[in-house]
């Protein structure tokens, strides 16, 4: 894709930027030379910018249906970032306000009947308890696995329960269609 599209990160600083990307002429137009070329034909400027084009409008339909199809557009997916350690060490005001997001939106889809407050108070706890904890402050996406240390501070104390219950289910909301999708990838 970074042979027809320009990405930096300034284009890539939304998933809905991506519709706007522009393709890059010099690839297509050396593609289309090549291809042309090696039949011995000589191309026009008009269909190699028609070529163009009509690429650019597949790339973009593609990436349209690609978002489409895409998680990020659920507003709960979009708040999950609370449960990265590092974003409850660092900025836990705000962590706790994706959290509280979180909860609202189970509790508007009846998959979740407690307190809300309450859970945000537990959680809150369990952020000024990870801000004092060397494995949470220096968590690496790498080397670590997030479940396992989510599930070791959270079910170190009980007042940590009733999070913890919200914290395991969104962390098997995100493999909720991995079987399906298995099904699909061809191992070589």
């Amino acid at each position: 894709m970074k042979k027809f599209l320009k990405l930096d990160k300034a284009t890539l600083s939304s998933a809905y930027s991506l519709i706007k990307l522009t393709s890059t002429v010099k690839a297509f137009s050396c593609l289309i030379k090549l291809i042309h070329g090696l039949k011995g034909k000589k191309i026009s400027d008009r269909q190699e910018l028609e070529f163009n084009m009509d690429t650019k409008k597949l790339l973009v339909a593609m990436t349209k249906n690609f978002i489409e199809r895409c998680p990020l557009k659920y507003s709960l997916i979009s708040y999950l970032t609370c449960l990265d350690p590092k974003a409850m060490v660092k900025d836990k005001e705000r962590a706790s306000s994706k959290m509280k997001r979180v909860l609202s939106s189970l509790h508007d889809a009846n998959r979740f009947e407690q307190d809300i407050d309450d859970v945000i108070r537990q959680y809150e706890e369990f952020c000024d308890t990870a801000a004092n904890d060397p494995t949470m402050t220096n968590f690496d996406k790498q080397k670590d696995r997030l479940d396992s240390v989510l599930f070791t501070f959270f079910t170190s104390k009980p007042a940590f329960s009733s999070p913890w219950k919200i914290v395991s289910m969104l962390l098997i909301l995100s493999h909720g269609q991995a079987s399906i999708e298995r099904g699909f990838s061809v191992n070589k």
